[in-house]
C-alpha cells in the first residue's frame, strides 16, 4: 500500500469517527452519501482544477435552481480600488440582474449606508482578469454573471464583501428598511471598539469580523478599524494610543499592505508598529510576540531604574589595629561580618533608636590590591568618603560600633529584584532591615 493509500484510509477514519461517509472524488459513486475527498497542494496548486470541476459539476447536478439567471439584481463588492484616471472604484461580482450607468444604488461603508449613482461600468478584455492592470472596456449597461468595475461619486470607504444594492424603483420605505440592515451589520462590530486597544485592518467585512472575534478570544481590546489598504489616516488614528500603553501603538493587516513607501516611512516615524500575516492566528501570535518584546523592553528599563537604588545589605566590624585615618577622608580595616560590601555603599551606625550617617565607601583594598567588593568573613580595608566634614573616628563612633550598610525602602525594592543574581534570601534581607531600623 503507497503513503498516499494510507494517508487517504486514514482520513476516511476520521471522517467516519464524526459520523460521515468519504472517497476520493474519481471513485464516489454518490456524492448524497458520501462526501468527495479531492487531493491538494497548496504549495504547487495541484488538484485546485480537480476541486473546482468537482463544484461547478455538483452545483450544476443538485443546485439548477440557485444558478438559474434572475432578473433581480444581485452584486458583491470584491474590492475597492483606485483606478487612474478615474477615481475610486468597485471591483463587483454581478451574479444576477442587469446594471446600467445612471442606476440609484445603496453601498455599506463602515460609517454607514451611502446612497450613489453610477457613472461609468467597466469590464477587462476577454481572458483578461479584473484585477490585474490591463486595459478595459466602457459599457452603458451590462448583465450577470460577470465580473464589473464600477465607478460613482463617494465610494470610499465602501466594505469589501457587502452587496450593492440597486434602488430605483424602491419606495422609501424599503430603501431604509435596507440602510438600517447595513448600520446593524456595522454597529455589530463597532461594539466590539474600545477606548484603548489594537487598530485592525483587513480587506473585507467577513475578514474583519472573523480577526475581530479571535482577537475577542484572547482578550485583546480594539480601539479602531478600517478596510482595505493602510493609509495615512488609519496610522493617525492610531497614533494616539502612545499616551496610553505602547503595546496598543500597532495595527494587524491581515492579507492588506500599506497604500505606498510614504505611508511605512511615516509609520516609523510615529512609531507604529504593522504586523502583517496573510493567516489570522499567525497574525495573533505574532502580536503576542511584539507584546513579549515590548514588556521584556520595559522590564529591564525597570531593572536598569531599579539598579541605581540597589545597595546590598553589609554589616562591618572594625578592626581597632589598623585606625589609618580617622578623619577626611577616612581610612581603617574592618572585617566584613555579613552580606557583600561594594564601594558606593553608604554606611551608617546605630545609636539607640537613630540612624548616625558615617559616609561613603570610596575604595576598597584586599590584599593590597584595590577591589570593587568585599564578601563576607573578609578583612578589607576601606576609605570613607564622609557626609558631613565634622564626622571622625573616635568621636562619632568608634570600633565598638557595628557599621551597616545604609538601607531605605526604595534599596529594599530593588533588593527583592536582584535579589537572586547575590543569592540572597529574602527573610535575611527583612532580618536585616528590622535589625537597622528596630
Amino acid at each position: 500500500m503507497s503513503h498516499f493509500e494510507k494517508m487517504t484510509d486514514q482520513i476516511k477514519l476520521q471522517f467516519a469517527e464524526n459520523g460521515l461517509n468519504a472517497e476520493l472524488f474519481y471513485k464516489n459513486t454518490d456524492p448524497k452519501v458520501y462526501s468527495s475527498l479531492v487531493p491538494c497542494s497548496a504549495k504547487t496548486g495541484e488538484g485546485l482544477p480537480d476541486l473546482m470541476m468537482m463544484l461547478i459539476g455538483l452545483i450544476q447536478k443538485f443546485m439548477k435552481k440557485n444558478i438559474t439567471f434572475k432578473d433581480i439584481v444581485e452584486a458583491s463588492v470584491l474590492e475597492v480600488r483606485q483606478l487612474e484616471g478615474v477615481g475610486t472604484t468597485l471591483d463587483t461580482i454581478l451574479s444576477n440582474g442587469t446594471i446600467n450607468v445612471s442606476d440609484n444604488i445603496l453601498v455599506s461603508t463602515l460609517n454607514g449606508p451611502v446612497r450613489t449613482k453610477i457613472k461609468r461600468i467597466y469590464t477587462p478584455k476577454p481572458q483578461k482578469e479584473i484585477r490585474v492592470k490591463c486595459e478595459l472596456d466602457s459599457h452603458k449597461t451590462i448583465s450577470a454573471s460577470i465580473g464589473v468595475k464600477i465607478y460613482a461619486d463617494n465610494l470610499n470607504g465602501t466594505i469589501a464583501g457587502t452587496n450593492i444594492i440597486v434602488i430605483n424603483e424602491m419606495s422609501e420605505e424599503e430603501i431604509q428598511k435596507h440602510e438600517n440592515e447595513m448600520k446593524n451589520e456595522i454597529t455589530k462590530i463597532q461594539e466590539y471598539k474600545k477606548d484603548v486597544g489594537i487598530y485592525v485592518q483587513t480587506p473585507s467585512l467577513g475578514s474583519i469580523e472573523a480577526l475581530i472575534n479571535l482577537l475577542d478570544q484572547h482578550q485583546i481590546p480594539i480601539s479602531g478599524m478600517n478596510i482595505g489598504p493602510i493609509n495615512k489616516k488609519d496610522i493617525i488614528r492610531i497614533a494616539p494610543m502612545q499616551e496610553k500603553d505602547d503595546k496598543y501603538c500597532c495595527i494587524l493587516a491581515f492579507d492588506v499592505d500599506v497604500a505606498n513607501d510614504k505611508v511605512q516611512k511615516f509609520a516609523d516615524e510615529m512609531k507604529i508598529k504593522i504586523i502583517h500575516d496573510q493567516t489570522i492566528y499567525r497574525l495573533v501570535d505574532k502580536y503576542k510576540l511584539f507584546i513579549n518584546e515590548i514588556e521584556s523592553k520595559k522590564l529591564e528599563l525597570e531593572k536598569k531604574e531599579k539598579r541605581k537604588d540597589l545597595v546590598l545589605p553589609c554589616k562591618l566590624k572594625i578592626i581597632p589595629r589598623y585606625i589609618f585615618r580617622k578623619n577626611n577622608p577616612i581610612i581603617f580595616g574592618v572585617e566584613i561580618i555579613e552580606g557583600i560590601l561594594k564601594t558606593g555603599t553608604k554606611l551608617c551606625v546605630k545609636k539607640e533608636t537613630e540612624l548616625f550617617t558615617v559616609g561613603t565607601v570610596s575604595s576598597i583594598e584586599y590584599n593590597k590590591k584595590t577591589v570593587t567588593e568585599g564578601k563576607v568573613g573578609s578583612e578589607v580595608c576601606i576609605k570613607i568618603d564622609p557626609n558631613n566634614s565634622h564626622v571622625e573616628y573616635d568621636k562619632q563612633f568608634n570600633c565598638s560600633d557595628i557599621l551597616y550598610s545604609q538601607l531605605n525602602e526604595r534599596n529594599m525594592d530593588a533588593l527583592y529584584v536582584f535579589k537572586d543574581e547575590y543569592g540572597l534570601d529574602q527573610d535575611n534581607i527583612d532580618k536585616f532591615y528590622r535589625e537597622l531600623h528596630n
